[in-house]
């Protein structure tokens, strides 16, 4: 599994500006809340998210990120993000998300108008309690899982500020964590915050 993350990571280490202190606006934080999802996959989430088929379990984040390289003339930015999240309804506890890699594309036809990005990033979650909304979802999981999220962010161009759509993810990563089944996905909104 490291050998996988350093053939990630490298790569996108190399190059670009060496401290944050180089790109404008670094930091962000992000709060946002979510249902988990009752169906099977992250993909019929994306593909049917109007669907009723939620569990009664909820989520709610705070995020903080830090862009370390930008890239494509600031059109790419590579960021760390950490953040906790608080399950409640069916399920009450906290996990821990880190994700040292995260892409953040920002230009778009109409970014002249509407300031928006796309966002994807990976890493490990920590649930400080046996999730059993995803045990009951799938038949199996455990506390350690990957965790990854993809964001679409909008807001006024010149703005510090934009609303988040994200989907926040919980993964067995097809057996490399030790469980062929488990994870959630939870589509959430919320805001972004950078400075």
């Amino acid at each position: 599994m490291w050998r996988m993350m350093a053939a990630v990571v490298l790569p996108v280490l190399a190059g670009g500006p060496a401290v944050a202190e180089d790109i404008a606006s670094p930091h962000a934080l992000t709060f946002y809340a979510g249902r988990i999802s009752a169906e099977e996959t992250w993909h019929d989430v994306l593909l049917k998210p109007w669907s009723s088929h939620y569990a009664d379990s909820y989520i709610v984040t705070g995020a903080y990120s830090r862009a370390y390289r930008e890239s494509r003339e600031g059109a790419l930015r590579t960021e760390f993000e950490i953040n906790a999240t608080y399950n409640f309804g069916d399920q009450n506890h906290w996990e821990l998300n880190v994700a040292p890699i995260s892409l953040r594309w920002s230009r778009f036809p109409w970014s002249e108008r509407i300031r928006t990005e796309l966002a994807f990033g990976v890493g490990l979650s920590y649930a400080f309690e046996f999730p059993r909304v995803e045990y009951e979802l799938e038949n199996d999981t455990q506390r350690l899982l990957v965790f990854w999220m993809l964001e679409i962010t909008a807001g006024p161009r010149d703005a510090a500020w934009s609303a988040v759509l994200r989907l926040h993810h919980r993964s067995p990563a097809w057996g490399l964590m030790g469980v062929a089944d488990g994870g959630m996905n939870a589509p959430s909104l919320g805001v972004r915050y950078e400075f």
